[in-house]
């Protein structure tokens, strides 16, 4: 007879560092997990993420796609019975393209666009301010 017993080793490896961080916030600043998930939080705000994807193997269809959010136009929509605009801010690429990306998504807005096809970084957060990609 042969016993097997296997373990999913990131499940226990990140309860183990999520207990380990229990324990240090207790010893080092008198603080509860959920007290300090509280302090982050208030500071930092709730983060929202729906993430789906779709697949498409078209390459002409994904350029046409990421063409359009490169030089998107505010428009109007309707869901749910509610109207949203869409709004968008102009920036140049090294090539001196234009490009009007998204600043909202429905009700949301973005804080910021990682375009790493053109090599540009926009942080609506920071008033637009424009960046380049650190490659690691």
């Amino acid at each position: 007879m042969e016993i097997i017993i296997t373990t999913n080793t990131m499940y226990l490896s990140s309860r183990s560092v999520v207990a380990e961080m229990a324990v240090y916030l207790q010893e080092v600043e008198n603080k509860t997990l959920l007290e300090k998930l509280d302090w982050i939080y208030d500071i930092y705000g709730f983060h929202v993420s729906n993430n789906s994807y779709f697949l498409c193997y078209s390459q002409e269809t994904i350029q046409k796609m990421f063409n359009r959010l490169r030089h998107y136009e505010g428009i109007s929509f309707l869901s749910n019975n509610k109207k949203y605009n869409i709004e968008y801010n102009f920036f140049l690429d090294k090539t001196d393209e234009e490009f009007t990306y998204p600043t909202k998504c429905g009700p949301y807005k973005i804080n910021k666009i990682r375009d790493l096809t053109v090599g540009l970084i926009v942080d609506f957060k920071k008033n637009g301010e424009k960046s380049k990609p650190v490659n690691n």
